[in-house]
């Protein structure tokens, strides 16, 4: 409505304010809607942009309910309105908006205020429990009995919330199962003679002659001999060769997520009541377990419970006998009950507003309704009646009074009726008397236009 009335040079400025209202109005008419909601309030604080990271002002949002009486808004309901906060507004995120009832109470809690646990982690708590303690029950139960056992399990759990990396190499691998990453070959060698060089062609492709047999050639002198052997090994002293080969590192990343509501211990205590026997004489005793039943009623509920040496998880069973019903309770009288008591007290409740509205009828109401039921008196009034009639002298009460107690001779069935006359007309006219006497002005005036009409 804010953006539909705007002028037509309005600044950036007046525009994004008009452009924030109008998003508070929408967000507080969507919130409006809920039930208990009576009014509603929305602040926001639109995010800054800046060139710069660390000047950036994220956005935030502040919400003011008004409920009902006697209306509360459940977790449920108070998350649903924290995203539809921030799920309106860029940039804003669900750890910034702030619910607040008319009463100064923080409805939304970020986990970095505290580390205290809400109702529906206690709630889960609960039901892990009881439905461990179920489970041991149900299993033991066919073995001694439902009324011979009872099992109580408390659960350790962890809410927190945790991500794991871990990075490791693998060690040393043969080269055969290794990837080559890289390999690099270097030759040098160090002598007097150099190698083969020059232009190839013909000439230096061509083979050597045949060389002559050894019988047909004379023996070497010494002297030639050592001058080989001299310089044959000169031609090649020194010759290195590098080859360097890189393998790839064989390296697994792994990142790990850990979920909430992890158990982290299961502490378990199990009471088995003594056996009933027969004995030879017909009469019932009771009788503890063996060594080896109790061991397999332990090896059941670690079974049952899912028993882990890793967690630290602990069992303990023992067997003793139960304590029977005290029969020497005094059961409370049929009106002490608190079932009864709690139906009395609502009965009460409506008794006591059916009494108040009965006595208002009677005291308030009856009298007013009669009051303004009644015939009005200038109702008796007919036009044309002499003055005589309407004002009551006393000729007409001794006329009434003789038409009353001269008629001997009426029948019994018209005396009722006779008397209904009779009073309503007294009746009259006491009112009539009562209104000369108060206001003889407007009675002058009801004759005067009698006689103006008679005229």
């Amino acid at each position: 409505e804010l953006m539909e009335t705007q002028a037509f040079g309005i600044s950036q400025f007046a525009e994004q304010v008009n452009f924030q209202r109008g998003l508070e109005g929408e967000l507080s008419r969507s919130i409006e809607s809920l039930g208990p909601v009576e009014s509603v309030r929305v602040h926001l604080s639109m995010a800054k942009p800046s060139v710069f990271i660390r000047d950036r002002e994220p956005a935030k949002a502040s919400v003011v309910l008004n409920l009902l009486p006697g209306r509360v808004l459940g977790e449920g309901q108070v998350s649903a309105i924290v995203h539809m906060v921030s799920s309106s507004v860029p940039e804003l995120a669900a750890e910034d908006v702030t619910v607040v009832d008319q009463n100064g109470r923080l409805l939304t809690a970020n986990s970095a205020q505290g580390n205290d646990l809400d109702g529906t982690q206690l709630a889960y708590i609960s039901e892990v429990e009881r439905s461990y303690q179920q489970r041991i029950e149900n299993i033991l139960s066919p073995i001694v009995g439902r009324n011979n056992v009872r099992a109580q399990v408390a659960a350790q759990i962890d809410f927190s919330r945790r991500e794991q990396t871990s990075e490791r190499y693998s060690p040393n691998q043969a080269p055969n199962e290794s990837a080559v990453r890289s390999r690099q070959l270097s030759l040098s060698y160090d002598g007097e003679d150099p190698l083969a060089t020059g232009i190839p062609g013909a000439l230096s492709n061509t083979p050597p002659g045949v060389a002559p047999s050894p019988i047909n050639q004379p023996a070497p002198e010494e002297g030639d001999v050592a001058d080989d052997a001299d310089t044959e090994p000169g031609a090649l002293r020194n010759l290195r060769q590098e080859d360097v080969v890189n393998y790839e590192v064989d390296r697994s990343i792994e990142h790990i997520q850990h979920r909430l509501g992890q158990i982290q211990r299961l502490s378990a205590a199990v009471v088995v009541n003594f056996r009933d026997v027969t004995n030879e004489e017909g009469e019932v005793e009771q009788v503890a377990l063996s060594d080896e039943e109790i061991a397999q009623i332990e090896r059941l509920v670690q079974q049952a419970m899912g028993f882990s040496d890793l967690r630290g998880d602990q069992v303990e069973v023992v067997n003793t006998p139960f304590a029977g019903d005290d029969d020497t309770r005094v059961e409370p009288v049929w009106w002490q009950h608190p079932d009864n008591l709690a139906i009395a007290a609502n009965l009460g409740r409506y008794l006591l507003v059916a009494l108040a509205a009965l006595l208002l009828y009677l005291l308030i109401l009856r009298p007013l309704i009669k009051r303004y039921t009644q015939p009005p008196v200038m109702a008796a009034a007919v036009p044309g009646s002499t003055l005589s009639t309407r004002v009551g002298s006393d000729e007409d009460d001794q006329e009434s009074e003789a038409e009353g107690e001269g008629d001997d001779e009426a029948t019994y069935s018209n005396k009722p009726k006779r008397r209904r006359k009779t009073s309503l007309y007294e009746h009259n006219l006491n009112d009539l008397r009562e209104m000369a006497q108060e206001d003889p002005r407007m009675v002058a005036m009801i004759i005067r236009s009698w006689m103006n009409a008679n005229d």
